[in-house]
């Protein structure tokens, strides 16, 4: 079996009977063995890897305009949860680290595209009851998103979005181990994401603005699976989102607050044609956060989310929180004016 990127890849203390396993993974039945002994022992993370689908989606702009947002995401897990039960367990940690870079630009008054990607950093920590501490992370550059955008008037816009595998999604550790899809930047797959946005402002107070967000992620299959013959798909993914956000003026500065709330419902995954142990689940999330204009067209902003419920399958770590903080920068396109001349008489 090949291996990638084993020097950005920690060693992660196995069992001698896990690294057979792996050893043996040219037949399909030792690796489906070993996928389920590691989704009972670890559990599946309820992030699905990078948060690329909840942030699909710039706010409309004028025509002419370009937007450019670079965001840091954290997301920290260390709840372990059995359907809608919260397990006592100390021993094992996720957390994902994702530099998301977004820009886009308004063609006409029809017509906008959108562009993702990340680089990620995953990583994983187990304290095993011996008190030996597992750590394995991965990092690279994730998968792309590129989102043609049709506005059918200036709050209603739609879009079909296709998320391309760019990302690594064959890192195994030192041992030759492999890692868990979850754990990889990418998913070796492309991905269908339909698109829809509304937003709508409320009388007599026009900044006070209520904005709506729906993606709907058709799943595509990692054919080679770790260079073999077997395949792995994520489960499709269903996100709506509702925000509501103002704009006041404090010390002369233009501050943008906002909340919002987030449902998203996962699929299972599928190893083959099997249906992956401890995947998919419904989730919903609340979020605060503003934004400060530090100069005309350029902001910072700040977000924090938090779980408010959530319905795994089986067994799965959940979020604990997600921090996001970054710069929003908007440039137009300068208006070529023809200046208009009185005939002489």
């Amino acid at each position: 079996m090949k291996f990638s990127g084993i020097d950005q890849v920690k060693p992660m203390e196995a069992s001698n009977a896990r690294i057979v396993l792996y050893g043996e993974c040219k037949s399909g039945v030792y690796l489906i063995f070993f996928l389920f002994l590691s989704s009972m022992s670890f559990g599946q993370c309820c992030s699905g890897g990078v948060p690329l689908s909840s942030a699909v989606g710039l706010p409309p702009a004028a025509v002419g305009t370009l937007q450019l947002n670079i965001n840091y995401n954290w997301n920290h897990l260390s709840r372990l949860k059995s359907g809608a039960v919260l397990l006592y367990d100390k021993l094992r940690q996720r957390n994902t680290h994702a530099q998301i870079v977004a820009s886009g630009y308004r063609f006409s008054p029809a017509i906008s595209v959108d562009f993702f990607g990340a680089f990620v950093r995953q990583e994983r920590t187990i304290n095993a009851s011996n008190g030996i501490k597992n750590f394995v992370f991965t990092q690279g550059i994730g998968d792309i998103v590129l989102l043609p955008k049709y506005h059918l008037s200036e709050s209603f816009i739609l879009g079909l979005g296709i998320k391309l595998p760019t990302g690594s999604s064959n890192f195994s550790d030192l041992n030759g181990i492999a890692l868990p899809a979850d754990l990889q930047p990418g998913s070796g797959a492309v991905d269908w994401i339909p698109y829809a946005y509304y937003h709508t402002t409320f009388n007599p107070r026009p900044s006070l603005q209520l904005a709506s967000k729906l993606t709907y992620r058709f799943t595509g299959k990692n054919r080679q699976y770790f260079n073999t013959d077997n395949s792995y798909q994520f489960g499709n993914e269903l996100q709506w989102q509702i925000t509501l956000s103002d704009q006041l003026v404090v010390q002369h500065t233009l501050v943008d607050p906002s909340v919002g709330f987030r449902l998203r419902w996962a699929g299972r995954d599928f190893f083959n044609t099997q249906a992956f142990p401890s995947s998919g689940g419904n989730f919903v999330f609340v979020s605060i956060g503003f934004s400060v204009q530090l100069l005309p067209g350029f902001k910072w902003q700040w977000n924090a989310t938090f779980p408010l419920y959530s319905f795994v399958n089986e067994t799965q770590l959940i979020s604990n929180f997600s921090l996001t903080t970054g710069i929003q920068w908007r440039l137009r396109k300068k208006q070529n004016i023809i200046p208009i001349t009185q005939p002489s008489n």
